[in-house]
């Protein structure tokens, strides 16, 4: 089960801000384990988030609240790698489907996606050949 840490991390990605009231509302029963799904997990809560808030970003959080929590991980988890790398897989895997076409993207202009794809198309992004790595820049620290 995603941590609401990663719930957030999409709602940047996907949507441009975070919604963690539509989070903790979702996962208010979270205390009873996987069982706490057995409510507000549904396409009707989409919709009662959408009425609830008008807010079709709100809607849309939820809707990839309810994907993210139904992705299985297979296999067995690397014992090398440390817990939360496993759950935060969630994000490139749900990426992923998205690039197969078996998640739908909303585009708001906020998200960092959006923001990233433009930045491609317009040439902003500095794109580079995979085998020039180049040396690391004291921008990369900005605090935001």
């Amino acid at each position: 089960m995603p941590q609401h840490e990663i719930h957030y991390n999409i709602d940047d990605l996907m949507i441009g801000r975070k919604f963690a009231d539509v989070h903790q509302v979702m996962d208010i029963l979270s205390g009873e384990g996987p069982n706490h799904r057995r409510m507000f997990h549904d396409n009707k809560t989409v919709s009662d988030i959408l009425a609830a808030t008008g807010s079709y970003e709100a809607a849309w959080a939820s809707h990839y609240h309810l994907i993210a929590d139904r992705l299985v991980r297979k296999g067995e988890p690397d014992p090398d790698l440390p817990d939360n790398v496993r759950k935060e897989s969630i994000i490139a895997e749900m990426l992923d489907l998205m690039a197969r076409g078996e998640v739908e993207i909303v585009v708001f202009p906020d998200s960092i996606l959006t923001k990233l794809v433009n930045a491609i198309v317009t040439g902003g992004a500095r794109l580079v050949d995979p085998t020039d790595i180049p040396v690391l820049r004291k921008q990369y620290y900005i605090k935001r």
